[in-house]
């Protein structure tokens, strides 16, 4: 996936510099948008993000954006691990289980995108598709640490505690979404759009964005 957006990022500089130098009937323009990201309608978090767009035609765009955004998981969960003790130079294990009751997500998402407009004298709706990679900060609230039993090896473990749990520091994602723009001057426009992200590693979530277009 990272091979993926750094080609697609390079893509997106070629075309914005062959617009320039061959005079294509196009444009480059930005966004900053800022919103919520939430996974129902009682809870929202906050998303901020920067685009830039180039236009392919007179109707399809190809896009490049990063930003930032939190997320929270509520779905508790039992782990099984273990810890290594040192003990006078000698060493045991304990084999140990906690909850995971809630897992903090602050991400950097980073995507590029192809969008179709529908252009109407007055304003702009859209449909887009996006592809991106998360850099992702995780923490976990915990509770009901115990320690089961302690043995003198790792080997001696039971099978369900050789492991330790480690939460996702990255990911992928497909975000497919619709907004519409309205033009506020000839350069600023107003931007409103919603989407929805499948992630591979955290929460499915959906954002609303509100943003200033130029």
């Amino acid at each position: 996936m990272k091979k993926i957006i750094f080609v697609l990022f390079a893509l997106f500089t070629t075309i914005s510099f062959a617009q320039e130098k061959i005079g294509f009937l196009s444009r480059t323009s930005f966004g900053i948008y800022g919103g919520l990201s939430f996974r129902s309608v009682n809870k929202g978090w906050g998303a901020f993000l920067f685009e830039g767009k180039t236009h392919l035609s007179e109707k399809y765009l190809i896009k490049l954006s990063f930003g930032y955004s939190e997320l929270q998981s509520y779905q508790k969960y039992n782990v099984k691990s273990y810890t290594s003790i040192y003990n006078e130079n000698v060493e045991s294990v304990d084999a140990i289980s906690y909850n995971i009751d809630r897992i903090d997500y602050k991400i950097i998402p980073l995507s590029i995108g192809l969008q179709y407009n529908i252009n109407f004298s007055s304003f702009h709706p859209y449909i887009f598709a996006e592809l991106g990679y998360n850099f992702i900060d995780p923490l976990s609230t915990k509770s009901e640490f115990k320690v089961l039993n302690t043995y003198q090896k790792y080997s001696d473990l039971p099978l369900v505690h050789r492991y330790i749990h480690r939460l996702a520091t990255n990911s992928s994602k497909i975000a497919i979404g619709f907004g519409v723009n309205y033009p506020l001057s000839s350069v600023f426009g107003l931007d409103i759009r919603f989407l929805t992200q499948i992630d591979t590693e955290i929460l499915n979530s959906q954002q609303l964005l509100v943003g200033l277009t130029f």
